[in-house]
């Protein structure tokens, strides 16, 4: 028999990413929360309302065990980035579901609203400042959505360079790059060639 609903909204939280965890952003139903924790579903209406106020729970914990580093940005942005990138490819979905729906989420507004201060105190304003905190926060989350594919680790077949490889002589040369997706070098590599963008973008404009 389900225990009496003695469960508090971190735990709920808690549950809910176990539950990603295991059966991906679609698997996180009321159900499947309350059969984590041992409780009736019904139990977790006394704590969320529907489905939808249990995935922005458990999207608001993501973002609670993600806090900022300390500046300057572009390093705070950086070791950000890394640990994001870890912590939402373990929970398939996630990242899609952030992507569409972080700013309903105060976690990860708050996570926004502190690299802005950064920014500030770094000598970037509006529109250069937003851009900045955003051409990292959406990157991270689209390469940690790549992580959600099936074909993560298949080799590909490459068709039409098996058939004609005189018209793709560079990826030929470079075929194991290619052979099987190279997802955690590529978001390493086009992270830090992201930040060095940035910071010669940054320069320009606080010289300006």
């Amino acid at each position: 028999m389900p225990r009496q609903a003695t469960f508090a909204a971190e735990e709920l939280a808690e549950a809910g990413c176990a539950v990603v965890a295991e059966e991906g952003w679609s698997g996180l139903t009321m159900r499947a929360a309350a059969a984590r924790l041992g409780v009736s579903a019904m139990a977790l209406y006394r704590v969320v309302p529907d489905s939808g106020a249990l995935q922005r729970l458990v999207a608001e914990r993501v973002g609670l065990g993600l806090p900022v580093p300390d500046p300057p940005l572009l390093a705070a942005l950086g070791s950000w980035a890394r640990a994001a990138h870890d912590r939402v490819r373990a929970l398939p979905g996630a990242a899609a579901y952030l992507l569409a729906n972080w700013t309903e989420v105060p976690s990860w507004l708050a996570i926004v609203e502190r690299f802005l201060q950064i920014a500030e105190a770094d000598g970037l304003r509006d529109a250069e400042a937003v851009g900045t905190v955003n051409a990292v926060f959406a990157y991270t989350l689209a390469r940690a959505q790549l992580r959600d594919e099936p074909s993560t680790s298949r080799p590909r077949q490459l068709a039409p360079l098996a058939a004609d490889p005189e018209r793709f002589p560079l990826i030929g040369a470079n075929i194991a790059e290619f052979a099987i997706a190279q997802r955690e070098k590529a978001f390493a590599y086009g992270l830090e060639a992201l930040l060095e963008g940035l910071d010669v973008r940054r320069l320009r404009t606080t010289l300006t």
